[in-house]
């Protein structure tokens, strides 16, 4: 009888190990390529591994030790939230490169959702854009942003979440900012709106104005 039960131990631990793998799977549309790769930190290295990926656009990665954080495609990168033995399936598109679309299902779909729509709300390209245009942008972004933490059920990532609501649109200005002043520094300084916006922030208000929006104020 001890064996029996000495038996089902073992058993039970080999199918514990074997549901704490850590697995992506998915499908890419508009990929031509033959490999793409996931990013992971072991111990305080950063490395890398070669996933292949099928003429339709198939690939499979899993990894017992390695929790990925990133996923590249060609010259792009997609940040992956993950925890030790998640299973995540991904449907990528691609073949909007400025506007990737993503359906994530499986652990933290919710948590991958959220990180794909705080990429997206990056809305600045090359083209100028005066601020009040821009920050109408920015503004119309953070509903559905906000709709989207709500769903995410990790501690970390939704007390990050919240507390980035109130700084959000003070970073995305100085995005504005650095953006702006390399491609088009005459219109900045002649934009208004963006003056003032840049002098009523008031840095006595730490839940509004950590030390980045402090910084960047200083060198404006």
């Amino acid at each position: 009888m001890k064996k029996y039960i000495l038996l089902f131990l073992l058993l039970g631990g080999a199918v514990a190990l074997a549901s704490a793998q850590n697995a992506i799977k998915g499908k890419i549309k508009g990929y031509i390529g033959e490999k793409i790769t996931v990013s992971y930190y072991k111990g305080k290295q950063r490395q890398t591994d070669t996933v292949a990926v099928a003429k339709n656009g198939n690939f499979t990665y899993e990894s017992a030790e390695c929790v990925a954080d990133a996923l590249t495609v060609g010259q792009q990168q997609l940040l992956l939230f993950m925890r030790p033995g998640s299973q995540l399936e991904i449907n990528l598109d691609i073949r909007d490169a400025e506007n990737w679309k993503a359906v994530f299902k499986g652990d933290y779909a919710a948590e991958n959702d959220y990180q794909l729509q705080q990429l997206q709300n990056k809305l600045l390209t090359g083209k100028h854009l005066p601020f009040k245009e821009f920050q109408e942008r920015i503004l119309a972004a953070l509903d559905p942003l906000a709709d989207k933490l709500e769903k995410v059920s990790d501690k970390e990532l939704k007390a990050r979440g919240e507390s980035l609501k109130s700084v959000f649109p003070f970073y995305t200005g100085f995005e504005y900012y650095n953006t702006c002043y390399r491609s088009a520094p005459d219109k900045l300084k002649e934009d208004k709106d963006f003056a003032a916006f840049m002098d009523g922030i008031d840095l006595s208000d730490r839940k509004h104005a950590d030390y980045n929006v402090v910084s960047q104020v200083i060198n404006w």
